[in-house]
Order: C-alpha cells, then structure tokens, then sequence
C-alpha cells in the first residue's frame, strides 16, 4: 500500500498520456516497453508481485516517459542505436552503466547514455524514472547545424548529470515545463506544430549546449555563423510558437542556456533584427490576424486582443500599429 501512495504523485507526470499501468506480468511488460522503445532484457531482483506503469508523450523526436516497476529491477537494452536516453530519478535510487561508466542514479543524479555505447539500468523497487529520449538523426542533425560541418564520429556523451543546479538543472526544468504543457487540455506542443518544432529544437539545443560530450570543446571553438543561425533558429520558433506569453530576452536566453548579450550577439551576428525587435514583430503580426478575423459584434476589443498578444502598453502598440499597417488597430476590427 505504502509503494501505491508513492507512486501516485510520480505517475501524474503526464497522467493525460497512461502507455499502460497495473501491469503485473514480466513478458507483458518487456513487451510494451519494446514496442514504445527498444528490445531489452528485464530481470527482477527481489520476490514479490511486479506493478509496472508508464505514461508516454512526445515532442516530435524528444520522447518524454515517467515510469515505474514497483519491484526492484535490471533493464539491458545493450546499445539504443535509434535514440539517446536521458534518465532522471524522480523517486528511489539505482545505478545506469554506459559503456566502462557506471553513474549513481539519485536525487540531483542523472545520466546521459549514448546511442552507440552499451548500456543497463537498475532500479530500486521504489524508484520512478522519468526518461527523456532524443532521436538519434534529431540530434546528429542538430549538432552537425551547431557545428556547421558534419561529424566525423558517434556523439558520445560523459554519462553523469548533476541536475542540483547550473545549466543541467535548467535543462531539467524545461523538460518540467513541456510535461506541464503536454499534460494541460489545452497544449501548445500537442496542438500546433510550431510549437513541438520549438519543444524539440530546446530540448536538444540546451542538451548539446549544456552536458559534455566528445563534441563540446569544437563546439564551443565554434563560435561561428552557422552556430549563431542554430541559436538564433530556435529562438525564433520558439517565439513564433508562444508569441502571446509574457517573454523578456532573458526569457529567451535562458531557453537556450546564454546570457543576454550573447543571445544579442548571436542575433547581430547573423544579420538578424534584435531577439526584442522579433518578439515585438510577431506579436505585431498575431494582434494583425486577431483584429482582422474578430467579429464586429463579439465583445473583441482592441484593448483586449492586444492583451492577449503580448502587449502591455496600449498606447504605444495604437501607435507602433499604424506605423506598421497605415491604419488604426481600431479600423481593421470595423472593417471585418
């Protein structure tokens, strides 16, 4: 009973999106887990009856699980090939073993496992993983757009993550918050495709940026367009995807790990209008379409609708607008 009452906080991450729960058989289970993943051996460790569950979501290639045995356990998948998983202990401890490495799975302890590196993870009976799995291509794609030339070999990463604080626990919480969203009835990620694009770009952008890997010291040598353009690219879908949140530029920043002034700097780099300047354009353009599709007879004000686009001055974003268009906000919503 006490396992059952644990496990209950740790299984609402992502309770909208139950793969399976209550499942009691070993086979049954290496089966579902193998047709969402991977093939894989599983063992038990210790007597009793297995209670394994698991709730699933993703992010085009970013798959974000929450799982649990509730029987201390052995999972073997040998190498993952297909995909890079990121385990992250929400409850209980255990160990993962990445090829010669093996990382102490505990709170404020994760681990990276590499695609091409052999791997196994053991958990106690009272442990829930939430594991973040990243495409393969996704992320080779992305590191070679960073990298602005192609890899001359697997991307292996350094398997142990200390998500207590810094970078990795920045990363940590905006894995957190897509859960939240993808959890919420009404889900950006879910419902647009522009936002899943700018999920998925910031899961791997913010990997690559923040946990070190074979790649790391070029990467960060390659202080260059084609990595300001990798930046800068995920920047703007995520803009394009949350044009109406309340963003700052340290907002945006801080989605893809820099400071201020390099994220202004990567903008200037590439030719690109200021990270503020974008904002404030999309913002301009969805308050546009807004005004342009409202019904005269609906309680739709100009006021409102540029609320809801972002904008906190109303007479400044009257003025910006006719600037913009020729034309008052006010006579594009008669004119509709």
């Amino acid at each position: 009973m006490r396992r059952h009452r644990l496990r209950s906080k740790e299984s609402s991450l992502l309770r909208r999106h139950s793969y399976f729960s209550a499942i009691h058989d070993l086979d049954q289970t290496k089966g579902l887990v193998a047709s969402r993943f991977c093939g894989h051996e599983m063992s038990l460790l210790e007597r009793g009856q297995l209670d394994a569950w698991m709730n699933v979501a993703s992010a085009r290639d970013v798959v974000y699980s929450v799982m649990g045995y509730g029987l201390a356990s052995r999972v073997i998948p040998g190498r993952t090939e297909t995909f890079y998983p990121i385990v992250i202990p929400l409850r209980g401890g255990g160990r993962l073993r990445s090829g010669n490495h093996e990382v102490s799975l505990r709170s404020g302890a994760a681990a990276v496992a590499s695609a091409s590196v052999p791997m196994q993870v053991e958990l106690s009976g009272d442990g829930a993983l939430l594991v973040v799995c990243v495409g393969r291509r996704a992320l080779e794609r992305y590191a070679t757009d960073m990298l602005g030339e192609p890899l001359t070999m697997p991307l292996t990463f350094m398997p142990a993550m200390d998500v207590n604080g810094g970078r990795a626990a920045r990363w940590r919480d905006e894995v957190l918050a897509d859960i939240d969203d993808l959890d919420s009835p009404d889900s950006m990620i879910l419902a647009h495709g522009e936002a899943s694009r700018a999920a998925e770009c910031k899961v791997i952008t913010s990997l690559l940026l923040t946990q070190p890997h074979n790649y790391s010291e070029k990467l960060a040598r390659a202080d260059c367009r084609t990595g300001a353009d990798s930046i800068v690219r995920t920047v703007e879908e995520y803009i394009e995807a949350y044009p109406d949140l309340p963003l700052t530029v340290s907002d945006l920043a801080a989605q893809v790990n820099y400071s201020v002034r390099a994220l202004q700097e990567a903008f200037r780099s590439t030719g690109k209008p200021s990270p503020k300047r974008f904002l404030k354009e999309r913002r301009m353009r969805l308050a546009r379409e807004k005004l342009t599709v409202a019904r005269p007879r609906t309680a739709a004000t100009v006021s409102a609708i540029a609320a809801s686009c972002g904008f906190t001055h109303f007479g400044r974003f009257a003025r910006d607008y006719r600037n913009r268009y020729g034309e008052a906000p006010s006579e594009t919503l008669r004119r509709c």
